[in-house]
């Protein structure tokens, strides 16, 4: 267990199965049961990092898992917090480029992460939520379908219960009125002189897969301020939204290709204050 302000995260460390260590790999999870739904992905995927040299470390954000804490006091914020504990325990167990492997959700934690601990690092993410504001649509949207008949309400009514200050359940999970807040502001931002490499994999379930058009428009917006962004797409099951726990292997030989490829030559972490 991690030690954080107001309690402790359950994390999981694969040290680097190498004397000579590549780097090191910090997981953002998804949201709710994503993350569930996830996790026996996140293990192969962190037991064939560890192989290739990266210390990896996942963790379990506070309130969620197997972490102390309740789900609705939850926020950006507050989980930011516990990332910046997690990476400080990372920096003294590791050496090389830092990696962020964002699930997800995780992609909107990348931004206030690295504000947060000046880190110079790269970015791997899976299948990422570019704006928070349309995934809090999403997630309004499942409550709407999942509600009786009776006691369904529209969009805007959810929305006014947030403003007013009010936590809604969505799925079994508290959501704040601040987390839904912080939500609507949040996106997949991030500097050049903040971020390293960006290695951007998405998967499809259709015989010839590709990109979603916002995808590739903020690649291409990275691309133009200069960033060194890379985006690629393979067929394969939607594990993190599956009724049935799924693998993607394909997803996992791309993430290694990513990350070895050119973990020498990776971002060192010389501008961070971890």
């Amino acid at each position: 267990m991690l030690p954080v302000a107001g309690g402790e995260c359950f994390c999981v460390w694969r040290a680097p199965e190498s004397t000579a260590q590549r780097g090191a790999v910090l997981h953002l999870p998804a949201f709710g049961d994503e993350m569930n739904k996830s996790r026996a992905m996140t293990a192969s995927a962190s037991r064939r990092f560890a192989m290739q040299g990266f210390g990896v470390l996942t963790l379990d954000l506070l309130g969620t898992g197997d972490s102390t804490g309740d789900f609705g006091d939850g926020s950006i914020g507050r989980w930011t917090d516990d990332i910046g504990c997690a990476l400080d325990w990372l920096d003294t167990r590791t050496e090389g480029p830092l990696w962020l492997w964002c699930l997800r959700f995780g992609a909107l934690l990348a931004s206030p992460v690295l504000n947060r601990t000046h880190a110079k690092a790269s970015l791997l993410l899976w299948q990422p939520v570019l704006a928070g504001a349309q995934y809090l649509t999403h997630l309004l949207r499942m409550k709407i379908a999942g509600a009786a008949p009776g006691d369904r309400q529209g969009l805007a009514p959810l929305r006014q219960r947030i403003r007013d200050g009010h936590s809604i359940e969505i799925g079994g999970y508290g959501i704040s009125s601040r987390l839904a807040c912080e939500l609507e502001k949040a996106g997949l931002d991030v500097a050049r002189e903040d971020v390293g490499r960006i290695r951007w994999l998405e998967v499809s379930a259709s015989a010839a897969p590709t990109m979603s058009p916002a995808a590739r428009a903020r690649i291409a917006e990275f691309d133009a301020a200069g960033i060194d962004v890379t985006g690629s797409v393979l067929q394969g099951p939607g594990f993190w939204q599956s009724a049935e726990i799924e693998s993607c292997p394909g997803l996992i030989d791309a993430s290694v290709t990513a990350l070895t490829s050119e973990s020498i030559l990776g971002i060192p972490r010389d501008s961070a204050v971890l």
